[in-house]
């Protein structure tokens, strides 16, 4: 079914179904059946409005209502070169639409755009003339990327965000292992800082750069922060493509590559390496250090004191019974930081860790001892004159 519209005073064209029932066809290449912004205008009074003066009208389109459409071709830009607000809300696609939304073609006054939250591409199969194919002046924030990439698996596209800003390429769900024809997908993306690769992105269909076919047409140098993830091998096509480009501009302080925050090697290494696949995580760039010194760990041991203590169970004089005490430690770390002012590490001593001794026991015997010895006696002869001798001879 055809749209149709309103056009309001403050430039909102709000576009209707002509029976308010069935799904939209919008169609604003062709210029003549389904393109909505090509249909003849009416004032109110009944004159019709020539197109010169419908193009400096319209500022903003709007749908009315929730809309479910067969082809959404809007295509900003084509023939009204003043629009400047494309809002979407309230649309959403049928299960008949193939080929992916052409919502922007050539537009230099298309400045801002708004998404229905349930408006999804991921049905469609076709992406040959690309979803926002040159709108310099609108920059999409980072979820509308993700939102209009998610789940999608193209079998042929082309263009798909060009002369757009894009800052933040969301491929964590893209799927390019359909491709059969493509051109370029990502071409001239203002102010990209970081790509994310997810698991169902195949690098064996990855074309590089300087290519017919080459996945980006763009200049990756601008970006700061790559992801991979799903172990996903020959990414290093993407890897050299990117730090080949960090060098043509001559990016400062960006020498080395870092792979979640360790230094792997310095830009020309990189992009003489055989290497062929790295491992999932975020990569960065940084300036050329080499890897930071491993730790230093000192311990110092701590002898434990001696204690002498009384043991009333055992007697004076007895061996004393040692108990030994454990040795403690005193645990000194010294790391090292990256100081820039100098270009080099810096040693940084931390807190000791300190494990105190037990103490070394000795037990005294103290208890009292008693002993008995008999003495024998001793005999001592005295003279006693008034007892007379005897005579053991005559008895």
């Amino acid at each position: 079914m055809r749209g149709v519209g309103k056009l309001y005073e403050d430039g909102t064209y709000i576009i209707q179904s002509e029976d308010g029932k069935s799904n939209l066809s919008i169609d604003n290449l062709n210029g003549g059946l389904d393109t909505f912004l090509m249909s003849s205008v009416y004032k109110e009074d009944g004159k019709q409005i020539d197109d010169a003066t419908l193009n400096s009208m319209i500022k903003t389109v709007k749908f009315d209502g929730n809309m479910i459409v067969d082809k959404l071709d809007i295509a900003v830009g084509v023939y009204h070169q003043k629009i400047k607000n494309l809002d979407l809300t309230g649309v959403t696609l049928s299960d008949k639409v193939i080929e992916s939304p052409l919502l922007a073609l050539n537009s230099t006054s298309l400045e801002r755009l708004t998404l229905d939250p349930k408006l999804s591409l991921s049905k469609t199969k076709n992406a040959s003339r690309g979803i926002i194919d040159g709108a310099p002046n609108l920059k999409l924030t980072n979820e509308q990327v993700s939102q209009l990439l998610k789940d999608t698996s193209f079998e042929s596209a082309s263009n798909i965000f060009n002369n757009v800003g894009v800052e933040r390429l969301d491929l964590s769900s893209f799927d390019n292992s359909k491709l059969k024809e493509s051109n370029h997908l990502f071409v001239n993306l203002l102010g990209l800082k970081e790509v994310v690769f997810g698991d169902k992105f195949d690098f064996n269909k990855y074309e590089r750069t300087n290519s017919n076919k080459s996945f980006f047409d763009t200049n990756l140098s601008t970006v700061e922060r790559v992801t991979f993830e799903g172990n996903k091998e020959n990414n290093s096509k993407f890897i050299k493509d990117w730090l080949l480009d960090v060098k043509k501009h001559n990016v400062a302080n960006a020498e080395a590559l870092y792979h979640d925050g360790k230094y792997v090697g310095t830009v020309d290494e990189i992009i003489n390496s055989d290497k062929a696949t790295y491992e999932d995580g975020i990569y960065t760039l940084g300036v050329n250090k080499p890897n930071k010194p491993e730790d230093k760990t000192d311990t110092e041991i701590i002898e434990p004191e001696v204690e002498y203590v009384a043991d009333n169970t055992r007697n004076f004089g007895t061996p004393n019974e040692r108990v030994e005490g454990e040795k403690g430690t005193k645990t000194t770390v010294t790391t090292y930081e990256w100081d820039e002012a100098s270009k080099s590490y810096k040693e940084k001593q931390l807190e000791p860790v300190i494990k105190k001794p037990t103490k070394t026991i000795i037990k005294v015997g103290t208890k009292s001892k008693v002993e008995e010895k008999e003495i024998p006696f001793e005999v001592e002869y005295k003279e006693d004159k008034t007892i007379s001798s005897i005579d053991l001879d005559t008895m």
